[in-house]
Order: C-alpha cells, then sequence, then structure tokens
C-alpha cells in the first residue's frame, strides 16, 4: 500500500528463528519502491500461510491485519510515524480460538470516517471456533484499541472476505455456498443491507478482492467452470 505523501509499504509473512518459525515483516520505500529500507520484524510470531491486509488511513499511518499464532484470532499491527516504530494492538474480534494449524483465511481491512473526520477502521474476520464460527465484521473508532461486538456475516460457510470503504459507505464481499455475497452499510456499519449474490449460478466463485476506485466500488474475485477452468471476474457496484 501506499500513504499520501507516496511512501510505499509491504507486509509479509516471513520465516525467522521465533516460537512459531513466521512472523510479520514489513518494509517501506520512500523513493517509489526503487529502493527499500531495511525490513523490520514487526511480530515473531504469526500464522504461516493466512494473507495480511493493510490500509493508510492518512500520511504516515498504516494499520496491517494478520493472523496471529497460538491463539488464532486475527491481530492489528500499527504505525503512526510511517513505520520507524509499531505497536500491536491485540486480536480483532477477540475470539479466543485455539487451533495448532493454518486455516488459510486472511481478512478485510477498511478505513471509513464519521461526521467530524474521525478514523473509523472496518474489519471482517473469519473464526474456526466451535462456538462462534464464521465471518463477523467489527469497527474500531480509536485506531484499533477497542472494537465493538462482533457482527455476524452470512451463514455457516462464509469465509473468504473482503471490505471497500469510502465517507460513510463500507461494502462487504465474501465466498459462501459456490458464491461471492456482498452486503452494503451507509451508516458506518450500524446497519446492513440483505446479503445478494453477485457471481454466476453455474460458475465456482471465491475469495474477492474490493477496490474503491473514486467513483464506485469494484469487486474481483476468481471463478470456476464446470471444466475446471479458472477466470478472474469483477462487478462494479455503484455507492447508491
Amino acid at each position: 500500500t501506499a500513504d499520501a505523501d507516496g511512501t510505499f509499504y509491504v507486509a509479509w509473512i516471513g520465516s525467522h528463528d521465533g516460537p512459531a518459525g513466521r512472523g510479520l515483516g514489513v518494509a517501506r520505500s520512500t523513493d517509489f519502491g526503487a529502493t527499500w529500507e531495511q525490513s523490520q520484524l514487526v511480530d515473531t510470531s504469526s500464522c504461516a500461510c493466512c494473507w495480511n491486509r493493510m490500509v493508510t488511513p492518512r500520511a504516515g499511518a498504516v494499520r496491517v491485519l494478520y493472523r496471529d499464532h497460538g491463539i488464532r484470532d486475527m491481530a492489528l499491527a500499527s504505525t503512526s510515524d510511517a513505520g520507524t516504530n509499531w505497536t500491536l494492538n491485540g486480536t480483532v474480534g477477540a475470539f479466543n480460538w485455539e487451533f495448532s494449524g493454518c486455516p488459510h483465511v486472511g481478512g478485510g481491512l477498511a478505513v471509513a470516517r464519521d461526521n467530524a473526520g474521525v478514523e473509523q477502521l472496518h474489519a471482517l474476520v473469519w473464526t474456526g471456533h466451535d462456538k462462534r464460527h464464521g465471518l463477523y465484521w467489527v469497527r474500531s473508532g480509536d485506531a484499533g484499541i477497542t472494537w465493538t461486538a462482533p457482527k455476524r456475516m452470512g451463514g455457516e460457510l462464509a469465509r473468504h472476505a473482503d471490505l471497500g470503504a469510502a465517507g460513510q459507505t463500507v461494502l462487504a464481499a465474501w465466498d459462501e455456498a459456490r458464491s461471492i455475497w456482498v452486503s452494503v452499510s451507509r451508516n458506518l456499519g450500524d446497519q446492513w443491507s440483505e446479503p445478494r449474490p453477485i457471481s454466476s449460478e453455474d460458475m465456482v466463485a471465491s475469495h474477492p478482492i474490493v477496490i474503491h476506485t473514486g467513483e464506485a466500488f469494484r469487486v474481483f474475485w476468481t471463478e470456476r467452470d464446470q471444466a475446471g477452468l479458472l477466470f478472474w471476474r469483477s462487478q462494479r457496484l455503484a455507492h447508491q
């Protein structure tokens, strides 16, 4: 991702000698990617396969959503000084899911703003907890220090998900029962529209990605036909 000053940031899952054998690495570039500063080991313990999501609410501020090790809840790492120092904000959703493997499920992260212009951080997180299994939305108005109570999104099979935001509008997308589903909130997540599918019924669709283009949202996903061939698909979704 890149912030408003043009500083580029990249986050990844890296191998090292810590307790999990994997950790959250981050690096930055101040010359548009021509060179990169020495990487930082932000968290010495992370899940080995679940992908990360990054957002930059303003210049110098970066939020990274990743899955932790041990307790396999999603977690948040933040910087407010362009990556000089990082803070581990703890779990996102706090399901206390103990699991010794990797679920291969990342999350979604987006930034909206309230009427006062305050950053409202939105996340979609999946948990395999036996009593709370499923996909959940949460919001934070204090840069990830505290979160709202998790709200269930979709049904039992809702899994891979992503988010996009513009103003007070938030769009959530996920895969469930071989289709891509979307739901929209126009008041920062206080109410959500009835989920609806946007992918073809004769395809197996999964792994949506949500992008805000400045004029609308666009959702990308992969589809597999009956012959097993894979395709990228996308659909434009207007704000209204």
